[in-house]
């Protein structure tokens, strides 16, 4: 989503504000055409919540009132809900062979049963004509159609369109054979590479494009620990694809102690790689990574780690975290921020200078300051703790004349190994925004995710004392003097997501405070000690924020909190 200028070239517009707009538009608006037309805008602006309050409670049951529900309902990833709605409109027109495309698609989302429902009946109903059959085929995955369903698809070819009978067939029992070749190629030679394996069942899957500390923990880790669970730690193998990128080594270490990396550097290894993934996904033997929180938020809390260090690793370790000055003997708390430097760092890895990354490099607006961490870290030293300052690569160094067990480890002897030991053994982390967070996950640490900028994705949690605690930042709105609602941050990042744009647009980006650091990083010593008891006040108000979640959002379903003070601070941003 990009911000355009307005017909006059003046002041720039934003989907947040035409939002507002046309929400107030449709508040007076009586003419049912109106209103699904302006649904329709709010759909297209990512704000399928409003239009769906608009068509649900304004607009009589029409064709078009019901497609736009039906539509606001499957962009929100309320699918069974969709289906409801697809019914009503088969309902209204029977003979409707776009809202019949819709149906399709819809049936085909997570939780759906697919196209096993999809009645005959309803498929007779359409494929009347040239135009509706053609419409259908384009929309049907034919090698999945139902055996009964393209007899009535072929007969239908027949009346309305001989020529396409040929194509029509090839496409459904063509591809089916094809399916079924592949199922058994792959079921042949994962059978085949299990025996050699002694016996274990064969899981493979894939990581993306450019892997980096969080995509490695947040797709492998929870996988790994399902498969644990589900199979036994000795009974299964997982073979994992690897592309490009710059993952902390030594936890690349301690998952190659649990799976196997294939790594794929020169574009013969990595054409070769895409065609054994096709051919699993088509054999439907390719098992699907995500960094999707709705689908691995569960893991963390169910299972236990899938890595850890040697007794003899962990005593070296130790004695490297006593040179860095650090007491591995005593309680001590990390912490980390977004920084500039470490997507320079990465650009120099990916060949791609910061320079040269377009609009990459116009997102230090969300990185937030130092001195605000470091108010944090005296909090805590003045308590006796020592606090870790890390960071693959950071811009600022910290000043020598604070607390000494202040310990700027990120411009000392850091090293992937021992950022790896940190992790494993912090008291807990505080993240600025950043993948440390990942990292503490895969040893069950518990975190605080401060300065959250996407806010539609939350976290997940990995501590089985106490929930992780995220704490997002807010956007304030300088052409209206507010803050934005949560809401509106929900369904609207990517307005946010470059400096240019906000200030064009006129928004700001309002960092967390140290107060607000501390605040979080105190509930989350109180729930670790069993002491934190949230007041009636408190869960209601937890309740509605993450009411505020649609299925679609990565955060829907969230293991994490939001941080009590920080929630009653700004509850009147709840909407």
């Amino acid at each position: 989503m990009t911000l355009t200028l307005d017909s006059g070239g003046a002041a720039p517009t934003d989907p947040v504000r035409t939002a507002r707009r046309l929400a107030a538009e449709a508040a007076g608006e009586q003419d049912s055409a109106r209103l699904t037309a302006l649904t329709a805008e709010l759909r297209a602006l990512d704000r399928p919540d409003l239009g769906l309050e608009i068509i649900a409670t304004r607009s009589p049951e029409t064709t078009d009132s019901v497609t736009e529900q039906m539509l606001c309902l499957e962009s929100l990833g309320r699918y069974a809900d969709a289906l409801t709605a697809a019914g009503r409109l088969a309902h209204l027109a029977p003979a409707s062979a776009d809202g019949l495309r819709h149906e399709i698609r819809i049936r085909q989302r997570p939780g759906n049963s697919g196209l096993s429902q999809l009645t005959a009946a309803r498929l007779r109903a359409v494929v009347t004509s040239t135009k509706n059959l053609r419409t259908v085929l384009t929309a049907l995955p034919l090698a999945k159609v139902p055996a009964p369903l393209v007899r009535i698809l072929s007969d239908a070819a027949l009346r309305h369109a001989p020529a396409s009978l040929t194509g029509l067939l090839s496409r459904a029992w063509g591809g089916r054979l094809a399916t079924r070749l592949a199922e058994l190629g792959v079921a042949f030679s994962l059978a085949l590479l299990g025996r050699l394996r002694g016996g274990r069942r064969i899981h493979v899957t894939s990581l993306g494009n450019f892997t980096r500390l969080a995509d490695l923990v947040d797709r492998v880790d929870p996988l790994i620990r399902r498969l644990d669970a589900s199979e036994g730690k000795d009974a299964h193998a997982l073979i994992v694809f690897l592309f490009d990128g710059y993952p902390n080594e030594k936890l690349y270490e301690l998952y190659q102690r649990r799976c196997t990396f294939v790594r794929c550097r020169n574009r013969l290894t990595k054409k070769l790689a895409r065609l054994c993934i096709a051919a699993l996904k088509r054999g439907g033997r390719h098992t699907e990574t995500t960094v999707d929180y709705r689908f691995n938020n569960q893991d963390f809390l169910r299972y236990p780690p899938a890595i850890r260090f040697t007794t003899a690793e962990t005593e070296r370790l130790q004695s490297q975290m006593r040179d860095a000055g650090i007491d591995p003997d005593r309680p001590f708390i990390c912490f980390g921020l977004r920084d500039m430097a470490y997507y320079q760092f990465y650009g120099d890895v990916m060949r791609i200078p910061l320079t040269a990354q377009g609009k990459r490099a116009d997102t230090h607006h969300r990185c937030p300051p130092l001195d605000t961490y470091l108010r944090f870290a005296r909090h805590w030293a003045d308590k006796g703790y020592q606090v870790v300052r890390m960071g693959l690569r950071v811009s600022q160094a910290i000043p020598d004349d604070l607390n000494p067990l202040i310990i700027d480890y990120a411009n000392g002897p850091r090293s992937d190994e021992l950022d790896a030991a940190l992790l494993a053994n912090c008291w807990f982390l505080t993240a600025g925004d950043t993948g440390l967070f990942s990292g503490a996950a895969a040893f069950d640490r518990p975190t605080i995710l401060s300065d959250l900028f996407l806010i539609r994705n939350t976290m997940y949690s990995s501590n089985k004392q106490t929930p992780s605690i995220f704490v997002p930042k807010l956007i304030y709105d300088e052409h209206e003097g507010r803050l934005l609602s949560f809401r509106e941050q929900i369904y609207l990042n990517p307005v946010f997501s470059y400096a240019d744009d906000c200030l064009k647009a006129g928004f700001r980006i309002v960092h967390n405070t140290p107060e607000d650091l501390i605040d979080a990083s105190d509930e989350l010593v109180e729930r670790l000690a069993g002491r934190f008891s949230a007041s009636p006040e408190d869960s209601d108000l937890q309740r509605a924020f993450h009411k505020i979640y649609a299925p679609s959002h990565m955060g829907f379903g969230s293991t994490g909190v939001i941080s009590s003070n920080f929630l009653k601070k700004h509850a009147n941003l709840l909407d």
